[in-house]
């Protein structure tokens, strides 16, 4: 919940307020980790608030901090894709986390590092199920305006469907 009135804080245009609540809800999942080190939902909220985190940053200007919080983000949402009942939530997160970690990278000018996370997004997002489609949309729609710069196609469009869903806990 806080994460969610971080984001709604960024969006009012009250940063600094933001970052805060979301840098709260990253220590109380943080704690509650260290506590249940195999709740996986702990473990997946965490990598949330994390990107969340960058995200606002990103939006704020300040690509450094997103940079550090998309990557610690990226590396929670990889961890939980090694768990054996990885749910689709953990699939859609890494999937956002590699999307909002190469935006963060474009924008601080550094492509050498955005472009391969964009092919790694490009490959989930060609093999993800149907009940992610929704889901991934704008995601997809934002790694698409940032692979031309770096200077590949975008690979193989398939049809999706065409309901648009908010992202998920976003």
């Amino acid at each position: 919940m806080l994460a969610k009135l971080g984001v709604a804080e960024m969006r009012a245009g009250n940063y600094e307020k933001a970052v805060g609540l979301i840098e709260e809800a990253v220590r109380l999942r943080e704690q509650l980790l260290k506590e249940n080190p195999d709740n996986t939902f702990i473990a997946l909220r965490l990598g949330v608030s994390l990107d969340r985190l960058g995200y606002v940053y990103g939006n704020w200007g300040k690509y450094a901090e997103a940079i550090v919080f998309g990557e610690r983000a990226l590396a929670q949402a990889r961890a939980l894709q090694q768990v054996k009942a990885v749910s689709i939530p953990a699939h859609q997160e890494l999937a956002f986390a590699l999307v909002d970690l190469a935006d963060n990278y474009q924008n601080n000018q550094q492509l050498d590092k955005a472009c391969p996370l964009l092919k790694e997004a490009f490959a989930m997002f060609e093999q993800a199920p149907p009940e992610l489609f929704p889901a991934l949309k704008t995601h997809r729609k934002r790694a698409e305006a940032i692979v031309e710069k770096c200077g590949g196609r975008k690979g193989k469009s398939q049809k999706r469907p065409s309901d648009r869903t908010n992202r998920s806990g976003f």
